[in-house]
């Protein structure tokens, strides 16, 4: 048989067969269903319960059997050259696998990984690049079924593991430009953030880019969601890629990423936001406002959004739990400083902490600030670095500008319920869910309350919860 009578088989995208690039009528989804379990197994005979299973499911139909070999005998005639023996039990179909793009698919990764694990990378990345060309969408496209959702599970998987070696591969390369393999592992650490490896190389590219502190940056995010979510610590890849980082950095000191996690949810915010990255530049900016409005999630949040501003630091202090005298060890420490090599003396300790700053870009975050006597030791005038301060009133404290936090606007309230509750549910009802935003008054706190409970009851409509909102502030008036 000619190259050109040859048949090819695609799984990597919508299930299909071609010969002489001019694609051959493989038949319905049910039949395209029996051709996947064949070439998921080239010659070798699947029986026929396996093959009924997989074109049906585990309630196939009556007369299922009569049914599969009329599939096997339009696929004859359709693929022509293409043998699908009958054997006792099954059947089999004999192709060979530089026919079928999965096979291919396989055989390069196994053979780039090969090459970049002995420390080939620059041989591995081309071979890496071939097979990911060889994907066409979503695997076994148009084919129904439990067992073929199983296998899309299986491929995909193989992909994002085949994806991530690649990438790795691309940053051990040291002329290689590390901002393509970035922007791709920072699309998936926000999609798969409790994924370790995709972090992992994040860290590793950041540092690459000249982003350290970013990078551990990175790794404290990570950290924190698996403490938060699963209890458990960073696993050994993470620790390494940051110790690795860490050393690369040790010349220029630590890099502190001491900001508490941005919420996932944030909302809203954008004239606040950018005013408040305006004022920095200025040195020092406060948030003032009555308790919650969202001040500390402010604060953090710019804090997360200027990270690459403040390359070498963030440090946040609590000021609500702690003295002045307690945060300036703390931030000491966070510069690298013993124990032993912090003075007693206040005075001694501030000269110390501005002596630190000065040529450093750092961003301190003073959260909840009670009155001036707490900030002020702490404030300092190093060109490149700022402070934000958060409390309930604005503070006596020279060269700090101040800024208003006002409740949120009924527009930023509906979009926070939105992002909060998700799919769509709160754009179904915009009328419900704008007076609902306004009879919170511009909370956040109390809008988050509100989406909480709207998530958690998939059957309730906001029409009703705002209906009910509406009832208790009447009882509540009539006391």
């Amino acid at each position: 048989m000619s190259e050109s009578d040859a048949v090819r088989f695609t799984l990597l995208g919508q299930v299909g067969a071609e010969r002489d690039s001019r694609p051959l009528p493989v038949g319905t989804p049910q039949q395209r269903a029996l051709l996947v379990a064949l070439l998921l197994r080239p010659g070798q005979v699947v029986g026929l319960d396996d093959i009924v299973t997989a074109v049906w499911g585990p309630a196939p139909p009556s007369g299922a059997g009569g049914m599969v070999r009329t599939y096997v005998s339009r696929l004859r005639r359709a693929l022509g050259t293409v043998d699908i023996a009958n054997t006792a039990g099954g059947y089999a179909i004999a192709v060979p696998p530089d026919r079928i793009d999965l096979i291919v698919y396989r055989d390069l990764l196994t053979r780039a990984r090969s090459l970049w694990r002995s420390g080939r990378s620059a041989d591995a990345l081309p071979l890496f690049r071939t097979a990911r060309a060889l994907w066409r969408g979503v695997p076994l496209a148009g084919v129904p079924g439990p067992y073929a959702a199983a296998q899309r599970t299986m491929l995909r998987n193989l992909r994002f593991a085949g994806d991530l070696d690649g990438l790795a591969a691309e940053l051990e390369l040291p002329a290689h430009d590390p901002r393509p393999a970035l922007a791709q592992l920072q699309t998936l650490v926000a999609r798969y953030p409790m994924l370790e490896r995709p972090r992992e190389l994040l860290m590793l590219s950041l540092a690459r880019a000249g982003r350290p502190a970013e990078a551990l940056a990175a790794f404290a995010d990570g950290r924190d969601l698996l403490a938060d979510r699963l209890g458990v610590d960073p696993g050994p890849g993470l620790v390494r890629a940051r110790r690795k980082i860490e050393a690369r950095a040790a010349g220029a000191g630590p890099v502190p990423a001491q900001l508490p996690r941005d919420l996932m949810d944030f909302s809203g915010r954008g004239p606040l936001l950018h005013a408040l990255c305006d004022a920095l530049r200025g040195g020092a900016t406060g948030l003032y406002g009555p308790a919650d409005l969202g001040k500390s999630a402010i604060a953090v949040h710019a804090g997360h959004r200027l990270r690459a501003a403040y390359p070498d630091g963030q440090l946040y202090a609590d000021l609500a739990i702690a003295d002045a005298d307690a945060v300036l060890v703390q931030f000491l420490r966070a510069q690298g400083l013993a124990a032993n090599d912090i003075p007693d003396d206040r005075g001694e300790r501030i000269r110390l902490w501005r002596h630190c700053l000065d040529g450093r870009r750092q961003l301190v975050v003073l959260d909840n600030a009670r009155g001036a006597e707490q900030v002020r030791p702490l404030l300092f005038r190093a060109a490149g670095s700022a402070t934000i301060v958060t409390g309930r009133r604005r503070l006596n404290v020279p060269a700090v500008h101040w800024l208003t936090v006002p409740p949120l606007s009924a527009e930023e309230g509906v979009a926070l319920l939105d992002r909060i509750v998700g799919d769509g549910r709160i754009r179904a009802e915009p009328e419900a869910a704008w007076h609902l935003a306004v009879a919170a008054g511009g909370n956040p706190r109390r809008l988050r309350m509100i989406a909480a409970r709207l998530a958690s009851r998939p059957s309730w409509t906001v029409a009703a919860v705002n209906a009910a909102s509406i009832r208790s502030r009447h009882r509540c008036g009539s006391l």
